[in-house]
């Protein structure tokens, strides 16, 4: 089974970046990306490259929607951490995020259709 190393893209998924102010956002436009605004106030839009195609599967390294992550045991219980990266498919007008693979480190998965 692959580990995802963020040093290096095994898979060559293309990393969906994300904007955290809209100026940033709107710069991104001249440089050939699609916002997709997610959230209004704070901020939040992913940065989509125009030549996506359709299918496209795609690795976001800061994941805008709340996912719950890893669970985690402390002194005081177990706690569930924000999912902080994951995957998805680029539908041609939006990003299905593929909930069984948020903060997972294998992709195997990805393999499949």
């Amino acid at each position: 089974m692959q580990k995802w190393n963020f040093n290096d893209n095994p898979l060559g998924l293309e990393v969906i970046k994300t904007a955290r102010d809209i100026e940033s956002s709107n710069d991104s436009t001249l440089l050939g990306f699609i916002p997709l605004i997610r959230q209004e106030s704070p901020y939040a839009a992913y940065l989509v490259p125009a030549n996506l195609f359709i299918g496209q599967k795609v690795f976001l390294e800061d994941l805008i929607e709340d996912y719950p992550g890893i669970t985690r045991k402390n002194n005081y219980g177990s706690v569930t951490d924000r999912a902080t990266f994951g995957f998805a498919i680029w539908n041609g007008k939006d990003l299905e995020i593929l909930p069984e693979l948020i903060n997972t480190t294998t992709i195997t998965s990805l393999y499949k259709s």
